[in-house]
Order: C-alpha cells, then structure tokens, then sequence
C-alpha cells in the first residue's frame, strides 16, 4: 500500500506524484483563455471519464449558390443534363471542388467544397448568359463551428476540380461564409480528478456570481 510515494521529493515533483492505488488515465490539457497562450496547459489528471468520447452526430449537408456563373468544364456537362429553372429529383454529383480568387488576393488562399452535388440553374437576374446554380456539399473546415471569413478583395472567383481542371467563375457564392457557430455543449465528467491550478480557478470562478465566471478558461 502506497502512504506517501511523494516523501523527499521536490515540491515540482511532488506535483506529478499520485498517491492512490489506482493510477490515473487521462492527462487533460487546454488553452486557459489568454491571447498570448500558444500551447496547451495541464488542467487536470483522473482516474477515468465520462462522455468525453463519443460520435458526432452527422453531418448537415450545406446548401450554397454560384451566382453569377460562366460554368465551364465538367460543372458544364453536368448542367447540360438538368433543367433550367428546376430543382426537381434529378441531381448531378460534381464532387470536390475548390474556390480561389480569379485575380490573385494577397489575404485569400481559397476553400474547398466537398461531396458537391449540383441540384439545379437558371439564369441570372441581371447578367445575360451567366446562370445561377444551386448546390449541396460540405465546406471543408477543421471544426464543425469554424468561421468562413468572405474575402475583401475578391469580387470574383474561380472554380476547380481538386486537379486544377476549371469548372468557370463566378461573381458571388452563398453559403460558405459565416461566422463562428456555437459550439454544442457536451456534459462531461471527469472520475477521480485532481485539477490544476488553471482549472480549479475556473471553478471558483464558477461559483462566483460575477463576470469572471463568463470567460473562457
């Protein structure tokens, strides 16, 4: 039986020393909320937890429009298959595509859209020979709740299969842009937890009726 397994250590090494018979699991590490904070900090150690791993729900797929658009490549193939002025049943699978400014931007590296599939046209209401096109995929983000910041340089942009091949240009497209989400907030339990400093004033922190309880850690 362990009594003291940190005796004569340093006060730093004590620290680190867990005293129960049951070692603990997890090492938890975070961003403690100070702008100047580039790495993780130790937050806490336990034994186990729960519901801090589980599945995502799916997916919603995001809806977005090429307006303004000159299609080219294969996006053009794909239309020639649908009708204008129609969202009906038909759909046509275009798959990754990327977005860049067609002229260069010195604050824009692009996104990219995925399991793109085009669901209808019709023209454009102000400019004749371009069309607008409807389509479903996914924007490729880190995080579900990641910003898409709209670039301020660019009134025109370009579209590419994942291999460079062109697909036209566009004026404008809706939908990829959008502000930081909120996060769906997630119970978790942390079992047999000593916390570190950071967390434990978080948690004082809670308990105080005051705008510090707000911050983030």
């Amino acid at each position: 039986m362990m009594t003291n397994p940190g005796a004569g250590f340093s006060s730093e090494r004590r620290r680190w020393t867990w005293p129960h018979p049951i070692g603990p699991r997890w090492l938890i590490c975070g961003e403690i909320g100070f702008d100047d904070s580039e790495d993780d900090v130790p937050l806490a150690v336990c034994a186990e937890s729960e519901g801090l791993f589980v599945d995502l729900p799916p997916r919603q797929r995001e809806r977005f429009t090429l307006a303004g658009c000159a299609p080219a490549g294969m996006l053009a193939d794909l239309l020639g298959r649908l009708p204008v002025e129609a969202l009906g049943t038909e759909r046509a699978w275009l798959g990754n595509i990327s977005l860049s400014a067609l002229t260069p931007s010195q604050s824009w590296w692009g996104e990219d859209l995925c399991d793109v599939v085009v669901l209808g046209q019709r023209p454009n209401a102000t400019v004749p020979g371009k069309v607008d096109i409807d389509l479903d995929g996914f924007v490729h983000v880190g995080h579900r709740t990641d910003a898409v910041v709209r670039p301020r340089d660019v009134d025109e942009f370009a579209l590419a299969t994942w291999d460079g091949t062109s697909c036209g240009t566009c004026g404008d497209i809706t939908g990829v842009f959008r502000e930081q989400a909120v996060p769906s907030v997630r119970q978790v339990r942390l079992l047999g937890c000593r916390p570190e400093p950071p967390l434990l004033a978080a948690l004082d922190a809670v308990r105080q009726p005051t705008r510090a309880s707000l911050r983030p850690w």
